[in-house]
């Protein structure tokens, strides 16, 4: 009947529905399984059976739909945590050098003169750190983590969770931090200034909390 969906079209749109993680990946994923489930009927039909039992065969033999998820979604998980991580630091470098480029176009305006006090250069250079560090702790767990630690790990998929927490960890700290350092500078201490610098940070830190957002939910536990 035209129109009519086969068994190896409903396998796949099944599948497609139970992956959570990035797109790409997924797609990925699922294509290869089509092209088994594909090859696998088209040996059923070379050996004389019709079209549709062969594809029916086909899924049967390669297991349930949750089987299969299951097993897919421990990949997706780590490769959404891993994006997470990739994206973390790379937005967190861009803001920093925002920042610093920022500061130094803008440093005789922003202290009307003034040099700024031993108090605040410490506090800009905790602000670095706080910056600085993350990027480094993403790149070293993309690294490491993620190459050797899944191999090891009883629970790889505990690695995308803990790229979600680090990523709305780093998110929550850059808005902070903004805020704390925007009322430290005598240029930017008004209510509207302060405003504005942490809402100019807020699309970067959203970029990173949605991704870790995904990472949760990339790495739920399945459906009984």
């Amino acid at each position: 009947m035209r129109g009519e969906v086969g068994p190896i079209e409903e396998y796949v749109r099944a599948l497609t529905a139970a992956l959570p993680g990035p797109a790409r990946a997924r797609a990925s994923l699922v294509g290869e399984a089509r092209d088994g489930l594909v090859d696998a009927a088209t040996a059923y039909r070379s050996a004389g059976w019709p079209a549709r039992r062969a594809e029916e065969l086909a899924v049967a033999d390669f297991g349930t739909v949750r089987e299969l998820a299951g097993e897919y979604r421990t990949e997706l998980a780590l490769s959404q945590g891993r994006r997470t991580l990739l994206l973390t630091a790379a937005v967190q470098l861009g803001v920093w050098l925002f920042s610093e480029l920022s500061w130094r176009l803008g440093e005789h305006r922003l202290w009307s003169g003034a040099a700024p006090s031993d108090g605040y250069r410490l506090l800009a250079r905790a602000v670095d750190a706080l910056q600085l560090i993350p990027v480094g702790v993403a790149l070293c767990a993309v690294l490491v983590a993620f190459t050797y630690g899944q191999r090891v790990l009883p629970r790889p998929d505990l690695l995308a969770r803990a790229s979600g927490a680090f990523g709305f960890g780093v998110a929550a700290t850059m808005l902070v931090s903004c805020a704390v350092m925007s009322l430290a500078t005598p240029g930017l201490a008004g209510v509207g200034s302060v405003v504005t610098s942490v809402l100019a940070v807020a699309a970067p830190a959203g970029l990173i909390a949605a991704s870790a957002r995904r990472s949760f939910v990339a790495a739920a536990p399945r459906p009984a």
